[in-house]
């Protein structure tokens, strides 16, 4: 990585950490809500360069892939509908943020079924997670183009956050 690249993705980093901390200052100053803060999720050790020019190099890294819990639900308009649940590799002092939680929908045998390409699909940032109509009728779209779907609920969002806490708080 040349040193150009290195400054502009250290001053991109800093931007975008400013504007995230203004945003949520802003927006506690707005409700008054004080904002949660964990110090123990240091991930820059998920984030090395190797991994994203190497991703098999993650894998080997101690992560294995997670126990899932899968239930499927009744087949709408030709698609079916599961919903996941897994352990998540991250532990944090929340239950609720542990288990990550997200749908499968599965295009129709007519549009490749197995053989059809996969979107993975995360929701925005502050958006309650995807168990909402938005994300069901997204899901099934795709689906009904021949992509399957996963949506998956981000960290501390939707069924992943604390009571008495707005989605994307503890981020």
């Amino acid at each position: 990585m040349s040193a150009v690249s290195r400054l502009w993705q250290t001053i991109l980093k800093y931007l975008s950490v400013s504007i995230d901390l203004a945003v949520t200052r802003i927006e506690h100053a707005i409700t008054g809500r004080k904002p949660m803060r964990s110090e123990n999720l240091d991930l820059s050790a998920c984030n090395l360069p190797e991994y994203f020019e190497r991703p098999d190099t993650f894998y080997t890294a101690g992560l294995k892939p997670p126990d899932m819990e899968i239930k499927p639900r009744r087949p709408f308009a030709g698609i079916k509908e599961s919903r996941f649940k897994f352990c998540s590799e991250t532990e944090t002092d929340c239950a609720e943020n542990d288990a990550v939680c997200g749908r499968i929908f599965e295009a129709r045998q007519m549009h490749g079924g197995e053989a059809a390409p996969c979107f993975i699909v995360l929701h925005g940032w502050r958006e309650p997670g995807v168990f909402n109509p938005w994300h069901w009728l997204l899901g099934l779209l795709l689906a009904r183009f021949g992509v399957n779907c996963v949506i998956m609920t981000l960290p501390w969002h939707g069924r992943r956050k604390p009571g008495g806490v707005a989605d994307g708080d503890l981020m």
